[in-house]
Formats: C-alpha cells, structure tokens, sequence
C-alpha cells in the first residue's frame, strides 16, 4: 500500500476504527507519518465509524475518567479506566466536572478555571493555557463553561461565562481558540438580562453552547425560564424560550439534543416523565412533546438524566444506572450500574463520545504548522524518492528500448541493403536477358530474311 497514491489509501484507511490505525502505525514509518497527518486524521473524523456501538465517558469529581462501550445488541463492555498523566492530574486537586463533547474530545474543568482536554480512545491528554481570572465584585460571579467544535473556523473553542449579580447586563467571558492555544477576555452585550444558570453543564449544539437559566426583560419587571445560548462564531447570547416559560424550574430535569433538535425532560408528576423537542431551532411554537414514560419501572422523584440516542431509543441515567428507553415498547433495559463509580469517586457526568485519532496536542495552529513543516513534508520527500526511482526506472526501460531498437533498425538497415543488392543484381541478371533475347529474336529474323531472298 505505500506504493499508493495518498487518495487510494485515505479511502482504503478511512472506514478502519482507531484501534486497528494505532496496530498499523506500527507498520512502517510511512504508514505512521500518513495516519499522524492532518490531511488523513481530519477526513478520519468526518466518518461515522462503528455505528453498531455506542461509546460513554464518565469524569467523577475525583478526576478519574472511564469509558463504557455499548452494543446494538445492548452488549456492555468492562468500564475501562482512561489512565491521566500524573503530573498533569497533579494540577488537578479539587473536583473535576465535565464541560463537554465533541469531535472525539472531551473538555474537563477544574475549579479555579483550569481546562483540559482528553481523547478518550487515544488517551491523549493536555492542560490547556491558565485563562486567568475574573475580576471579583461586591457578589462573588457564578461561572459556567461550555465546548464545541466550530466547522466555518475550523476550530475547537472552550468558553467560561462569569454572570455578576450586581451586573446582570454585562456577563464577562473568556474564550479559549484552539488555532490561537490563548483565551481571550471580553464583557458582552446581550438583548436581555440574564439572572443565572440553572445547569453549569452545556449542551452544544449547532455552533453554540446552551445552558439551562433565567433571563429578563431590559427593564427587569418580566423574568423568564428559558435557555441561553452562546454563539461561538458571534461571540453573543440570546434566549430560547422553552415550551412553558411560567413551568416551575424544579421540572425541567436536563437540556440534551436528540434527534438533531433541542429536548428538555420534564418532570410531568408522581407517574410520568416527559421529552419535548423545538423542532425548529428559535422558534417556540415548533415544541413537539415526543413520549412520555411512566414511572412502572421508577420510584417517584428519582434522578432523570438523558444521556444520548441510539436509534430510536433513548440512553438514560436514572437512579444511578444506565438504562436504554424504547418509546415505542415503553420499555427500559438496564444497561449497567454506575454506583460503585459514584460512592468512590462522587458525582459523576456522563457523556457520548466518538471515536478520534484528534490530539489534544496537535490543536493549535504553531503546532499543526511544525506537524505540517515536518510529517507532510518528509511524506511528500518519500513521494518524491518514490517518483524519483520510478523515474530511473523508466529512463532506464527506455535506453534499454533505444539500444534495442537501434540494433532493429541497424539489422533492418542491413536487411534493406542486402535485399536492394539482391534486387538490382536480379534487375540487372533480367535487363541481360531480355537483350540476349532480343539479340538472338533478331539473328533469327535476319536468318528468316535471308533465306527468303534466297
């Protein structure tokens, strides 16, 4: 295959899960320099690899991080300990919440605004630059942090949102580009007041981070539940309005997004659960209530956390265990148990997460420069060696054709004068016969004559 143009190996590699690409780096050092190049890892991860699984990490308040393989079967694999570097961890000495997924990364936060990012199939792990801090008021601010891949920047990007009490019009933010490896510190403007977080966990979505909260009008006599949303690419908010802005907030259990759409489950009472989706982002009249289910296989007023889709069931966290819900069947199979997680290592975030070959260390733009400087270039040195000796080769073919063709034509050369000698010494064998003939034609006429006179 090293033989092969870069395009036919891409397409043959593509589909292969990272696994077996960490095997084939093994391989050669042409097959290391290809899967470690930019060009191949950011087509790798525009695939949809292995749909027939889906894959969960888990990051306890301790810092420990695990990861959970689920089958269409409903087959779940061992929880695997995702091993961090000790003298990265030791940066890590309070709780660590997860601030979000995407791309096959996850973005971690430890109080006191220290960041991370991880590659939960790689094990790739790197701490991210100090964003510094915010400046502190008369009220201590209340923080929240989302993550997300931005496709029209080409860039991971981390925001932390610091919301003052005494300053609800202007929320400070710090943002963190990728391409830049720096934050960047600014106050935003927003439309409408925003009083406070429910949730400090994001969901991403379509460019933006979007946090459960309250807002109100400019003037501060209307206030609101609804979700806010940060757009990375704008660097502003805006509001979303839920299905119900009078709902009581101790109903809304979680914000997720199933099937391409915003979703919020609410707590309807004592005996069911319900899923609304905005089928059409912005717009509250597009709120659909997709499925509710009863509380037969819950107890009343336990947890809820939707996790992700798989098909057309939904992954949910209840009670402290993963449990698969077909709204179709009103069934939930119990998938496995995250309590022995929890008692020893504290709260715990869930989230899915793709398969990647991204590394945390190869994000900034510096670095996907030297990654570029040095492996595409030594790739693209043994292209050129390769074209160089097919290039001897064929120089080669066509001298030994030359020296052959010169030796036909030098035996047709001689073939030809042979064969012109051959021709004229009959030309001139036949000129001699034709004039005996024509000699003796005549004796033989002036005989006759003769003999007629005679």
């Amino acid at each position: 295959m090293e033989s092969l143009p870069t395009e036919i190996n891409t397409k043959i590699l593509i589909g292969l899960p990272v696994k077996t690409l960490g095997q084939l780096k093994c391989v050669s050092k042409s097959f290391n320099l290809f899967l470690k190049s930019p060009h191949f890892i950011k087509h790798h991860s525009q695939q949809i690899l292995d749909q027939n699984s889906l894959k969960l990490v888990f990051v306890a308040a301790s810092s420990s991080v695990h990861t959970l393989t689920i089958t269409d079967h409903n087959l779940v694999s061992r929880m695997a300990a995702v091993p961090l570097p000790p003298n990265d961890v030791s940066k890590f000495r309070r709780p660590t919440s997860l601030v979000g997924t995407c791309k096959g990364l996850a973005c971690l936060r430890c109080p006191a605004n220290t960041y991370s990012l991880l590659n939960p199939t790689t094990k790739k792990f790197r701490v991210l630059p100090n964003p510094g801090r915010f400046w502190v008021s008369s009220w201590p601010p209340s923080k929240v942090s989302g993550f997300g891949y931005i496709p029209s920047l080409d860039d991971f990007m981390v925001v932390c949102v610091a919301l003052y009490k005494d300053l609800p019009y202007a929320p400070m933010i710090k943002v963190y580009s990728g391409k830049a490896d720096s934050w960047k510190t600014k106050p935003v403007t927003v439309r409408e007041s925003l009083l406070g977080f429910i949730s400090d966990y994001a969901v991403y979505f379509n460019g933006s981070a979007y946090w459960l909260g309250w807002s109100a009008d400019i003037d501060g006599k209307h206030q609101r539940l609804c979700i806010i949303a940060f757009d990375f690419v704008k660097e502003e908010f805006m509001t979303v309005s839920l299905h119900d802005e009078n709902i009581h907030p101790g109903k809304i259990k979680a914000l997720v997004v199933l099937e391409e759409c915003l979703s919020v489950v609410v707590d309807e009472d004592d005996f069911s659960v319900g899923m609304w989706m905005m089928k059409e982002l912005g717009v509250q009249e597009s709120w659909t209530k997709t499925f509710s289910f009863r509380r037969a296989f819950l107890k009343p007023h336990v947890s809820v956390f939707p996790i992700c889709q798989a098909g057309d069931e939904v992954i949910f966290e209840i009670n402290l265990e993963l449990r698969s819900y077909d709204p179709v069947k009103d069934i939930a199979y119990k998938l496995g148990d995250v309590r022995r997680i929890r008692n020893r290592e504290g709260r715990i975030h869930i989230a899915k997460y793709e398969e990647s070959l991204i590394s945390p260390h190869d994000i900034p733009q510096d670095r996907i420069a030297s990654i570029i400087a040095d492996e595409e270039i030594a790739g693209l040195k043994l292209e050129l060696n390769k074209m160089i000796l097919k290039l001897q080769e064929v120089k080669a073919h066509e001298k030994d054709l030359l020296e052959k063709l010169k030796i036909v034509e030098e035996a047709h050369a001689e073939e030809n004068n042979v064969m012109n000698k051959r021709i004229k010494e009959l030309k001139d064998k036949l000129s001699r016969l034709r004039l005996g003939n024509e000699e003796a034609q005549g004796s033989k006429d002036n005989d006759t004559a003769a003999k007629e006179v005679a």
